[in-house]
């Protein structure tokens, strides 16, 4: 098993709103791969842990004991970083109230609520030349094979051009990265006292409440 650097060369800004994981990155990539000419499995919020996707076949090592990926969070060098707040804007256009179809009846679009609801989301946004994930793996082709195929950008907003690379570059390293804390690590009776904790996901998928549980973060 190696330890691995992956490089992304980035094109345009990075939305970001939480810690982006690789292995969340590489789920993505998985779920697309597997899920290809079938019916698409949904994961709502009331899925059970037993109904969830089964991301341990991916092709990077997981630690069974404390179950996590040997997968970094994003990292980044703070020199020439350049952070600035943009927003994700949704709006009627009042030019076209005539196209509504109420049936005939006198109804105005309501702007404030439901379809027609008009937004103007802050986001945060890192301007960044690269960023890279440190991973373990036997099999890092597969790796290669899955973010070339499947994975267009990192963090939110990429369908509106937010966080595109030009290009990635994955080398070895001698380095073993997971001697720190570079990902959320499961707070057990061995581990934690004295360290940053945090109620953050810990495993893919990130966002589902099922793997919300306090974590190490520093």
């Amino acid at each position: 098993m190696m330890n691995y650097k992956i490089t992304f060369n980035m094109r345009t800004p990075i939305c970001l709103s939480d810690m982006i994981m690789f292995d969340g990155l590489i789920a993505y990539a998985y779920y697309k791969e597997i899920s290809e000419g079938v019916n698409k499995q949904t994961q709502p919020l009331q899925m059970s842990k037993d109904d969830l996707i089964d991301f341990r076949p991916m092709p990077i090592e997981h630690n069974d004991e404390h179950d996590y990926f040997y997968a970094s969070w994003m990292l980044y060098n703070l020199d020439g970083l350049v952070e600035f707040t943009d927003s994700w804007k949704k709006r009627w256009a009042s030019e076209f109230d005539q196209l509504a179809d109420f049936g005939g009846n006198k109804r105005k679009v309501r702007i404030n609520n439901a379809k027609y609801k008009s937004y103007n989301m802050p986001m945060r946004m890192l301007d960044l030349d690269e960023v890279w994930f440190y991973f373990k793996s036997r099999e890092v082709s597969k790796v290669a094979h899955l973010i070339e195929k499947h994975v267009f950008g990192i963090g939110k907003k990429i369908s509106q051009g937010k966080g595109l690379f030009s290009g990635i570059h994955i080398e070895k390293t001698d380095y073993d990265p997971f001697k720190n804390i570079i990902r959320p690590i499961l707070v057990t009776k061995e581990i934690g006292k004295g360290r940053e904790t945090r109620m953050i996901g810990c495993r893919p998928p990130y966002w589902h409440p099922i793997n919300q549980e306090l974590c190490i973060v520093s």
